[in-house]
């Protein structure tokens, strides 16, 4: 909805929209404080840190290398992100990634349901 359409919804209309976007807002403000607050001990921590941030995993691999760090003496990969996103984790960062990952992935993961020997696995909470 462009800023003129809102001029043309009824009053309460506009009401719920509102509300729609203040809960938006205090989700965005969640997951700010979250990425901000949380620990970075290990390599896939920082990985997933930095996905938060750029929300590209190409980009992340990039500046994993650029910052010197290699998987088995092998540069970092998007498939590399990918599979750190997907992988196993216990804090609150990696599931707040994880489910961010998958829910922009759900256009695709409706697809695969086409073709379900080739559909991913899906979030282990």
């Amino acid at each position: 909805m462009n800023n003129r359409d809102a001029f043309f919804l009824p009053f309460e209309d506009l009401k719920k929209e509102i509300v729609k976007l203040d809960e938006y807002l205090s989700d965005l403000k969640e997951y700010e404080r979250i990425v901000e607050e949380a620990q970075v001990n290990t390599v896939q921590q920082i990985v997933l840190k930095e996905f938060a941030y750029l929300q590209d995993t190409s980009k992340v691999a990039a500046k994993m290398n650029d910052n010197g760090f290699t998987i088995d003496a092998n540069p970092f990969s998007a498939a590399d992100i990918v599979r750190f996103i997907k992988s196993d984790g216990d804090d609150l960062l990696h599931r707040v990634i994880r489910l961010n990952y998958w829910e922009s992935s759900l256009p695709k993961l409706r697809m695969s349901a086409l073709f379900p020997e080739e559909r991913p696995d899906f979030i282990k909470w």
